[in-house]
């Protein structure tokens, strides 16, 4: 293993050490490691913190847990010494254990594929568990029985199975179960279920694995709006693949292979991920016809249940209960009219709110068709069609811009209040039917309707007169003085 300059300069100082977690197993998959974990043996925590504080700058918020944070040469290297959990009678504490034997502390890893450590010394694997076999052989197993310390696992196991292809070795599966059955997903802190769930949706490539790994671990029953989704068949003339969880898996997997995943950023690719994890979740209560309106309760509630950021919870309900418009019209007006449905904010702001787009629209209905054994692409040249149409009219990332703005009314007199936000919905709603097109339409637009304005506000038509031009306006008053100055 090919180790960067920060972590050989920790390790040198070091007399009894191993490279553990993550960066061992992606080596031994093939793929670059990232995330150096540092496990110390021999040396008293209060000694390690002397020692790292010699080579780098150090972070002790991990004192509980044994950790260090390390920065040198750029990067943040997490540097432990074994830990214990002892039960206090009120629940669990860690206690170190510098001086516990390799292998003890490999044993309180969570799967074998997580306990095995790279010597830095001797250039050699430690694999006291056969987590390399297990690794080639894409099986989770426990280590042993300190895995039902931390509940957490469980969903861990779901995760890893959606992202290397795994499945849950069988007496794993009856400890996962007893910790459900036990209830200890409730004394799980809800940021870290957050956290799992959205390796899963980020990290996964095979996501059909990971959720038979959540129902053969019994914990889909704490998720009921994916739970629900096991065993509901679908027409097998269009969706060969199985039920609505083999279609949501194959959708998810279609997803990350795309040129949209490729190229958005974490938020987005979270936005989307969550939303084709939710697109069918409507189906649990209606079957095939009309399931993406009922999909926003459930979409909802499951995104509560797993911590999903209120960032992006609007986006993903706006996301699945519109799945269908790319099969309810076409032309520009109606991409128009959808584009602002899913950016339902203040449409006729000068700067509109962006909830969600045509373009992530896209993305997430294409997914679905691809999640498609039978036909796969079957609703591509539809999405295709209305995608071309959004981009000629300006709206494939947001609504279209209002030609008639706040200064223009101010312009022609109308001063600020109900009816200056009245006119300027009216008149956005005509640029949405495609009768205001420029700004010159809007402005004779408003001229032919100006009288009704005041008739509907009950303002007095010399308010609504234009300014008179010989006399400066406080704005050009101000713009004097500061020439003067």
């Amino acid at each position: 293993m090919r180790l960067p300059s920060g972590v050989r300069k920790i390790t040198d100082r070091l007399p009894d050490c191993l490279i553990v977690g993550g960066a061992v197993r992606d080596w031994l998959i093939g793929e670059t490691p990232k995330d150096f974990d540092i496990e110390v043996h021999g040396v008293p925590y209060s000694d390690l913190v002397c020692i790292l504080e010699r080579i780098g700058k150090v972070d002790i918020v991990g004192k509980s847990f044994g950790v260090i944070k390390t920065f040198v040469d750029g990067e943040i290297y997490d540097v432990s010494i074994p830990v214990i959990r002892k039960a206090d009678g009120t629940g669990f504490i860690h206690e170190p254990a510098p001086f516990l034997a390799r292998e003890l502390a490999s044993a309180r890893r969570d799967l074998t594929i997580n306990s095995m450590g790279w010597d830095p010394k001797t250039k050699t694997l430690f694999d006291p568990f056969n987590g390399e076999a297990d690794l080639k052989s894409r099986l989770l197993r426990h280590t042993s029985g300190a895995f039902v310390e931390d509940p957490l696992r469980v969903l861990r196991c779901m995760q890893f199975a959606a992202r290397f292809n795994m499945v849950l070795h069988a007496e794993t599966a009856v400890l996962c179960q007893e910790l459900g059955d036990t209830a200890e997903f409730y004394k799980i802190a809800p940021k870290r279920i957050t956290e799992e769930f959205n390796k899963f949706l980020l990290k996964g490539k095979f996501h059909g694995a990971g959720m038979a790994t959540l129902k053969e671990t019994g914990w889909a029953k704490f998720f009921p709006e994916i739970e629900s989704l096991y065993g509901l068949e679908q027409e097998p003339a269009y969706r060969s693949e199985g039920d609505v969880v083999a279609h949501t898996g194959r959708s998810l997997d279609a997803l990350k292979k795309s040129d949209a995943w490729k190229k958005a950023n974490e938020k987005t690719r979270l936005t989307l991920a969550t939303a084709v994890l939710c697109h069918n979740m409507g189906k649990a209560c209606c079957g095939e016809g009309g399931h993406e309106v009922k999909c926003e309760a459930p979409t909802r509630s499951f995104m509560e249940r797993i911590g999903t950021p209120n960032s992006i919870k609007d986006a993903v309900a706006l996301l699945v209960t519109n799945q269908s418009g790319f099969y309810n019209g076409s032309g520009a007006r109606y991409a128009r009219q959808l584009a602002m449905e899913l950016s339902p904010a203040n449409p006729h702001a000068e700067t509109p709110r962006i909830s969600t787009t045509l373009r992530l629209l896209g993305v997430v209905v294409t997914a679905g068709g691809e999640g498609h054994m039978s036909a796969p692409g079957c609703n591509s040249k539809a999405v295709t069609d209305l995608l071309a149409c959004a981009a000629e009219q300006g709206c494939l990332d947001g609504p279209v811009k209002p030609v008639l703005s706040g200064r223009d009314l101010r312009d022609e007199g109308i001063p600020p209040g109900e009816v200056f936000g009245a006119i300027l919905k009216q008149s956005y709603g005509q640029q949405i039917d495609g009768d205001i097109k420029t700004k010159e339409d809007a402005l004779t637009w408003l001229q032919q309707n100006k009288s009704r304005f005041v008739e509907e506000s009950g303002l007095s038509h010399p308010i609504l007169s234009k300014p008179d031009q010989s006399t400066p306006s406080v704005v050009s008053k101000q713009a004097g003085r500061r020439a003067q100055l």
